[in-house]
């Protein structure tokens, strides 16, 4: 692996290698995170528009949103959000190995 040193191109120590592959898979977890939260904020945001559909429903008053269509909006946010959860735990996962790893080899 190439990597530039004070303006250098050099080739990477074994030691700076795993580093940069472990920091790269550090920045891959984090974005995963993000996204997740990102889309739990955007579900909590739509709740209201739950709410006042119930409200509706229930004086039969017509309903302001598309509620198929929402619905399916909301669905598919859930489904990415179990989604995120299950490949954030494995990269916790791959990550907890990879400090324990590390450790034993420093010692």
């Amino acid at each position: 692996m190439i990597i530039i040193d004070a303006g250098v191109e050099r080739e990477a120590t074994a030691e700076e290698e795993v580093y940069i592959k472990k920091m790269h898979f550090y920045d891959e977890m984090m974005e995963k995170k993000m996204e997740l939260s990102s889309l739990e904020k955007q579900l909590s945001d739509g709740d209201y528009k739950i709410i006042k559909s119930y409200e509706c429903s229930l004086m039969n008053i017509e309903i302001p949103y598309d509620i198929e269509q929402l619905h399916s909006e909301r669905q598919n946010m859930r489904d990415r959000i179990n989604s995120l959860r299950e490949e954030i735990a494995d990269y916790e996962s791959k990550w907890e190995e990879m400090e324990r790893k590390e450790a034993n080899d420093s010692n």
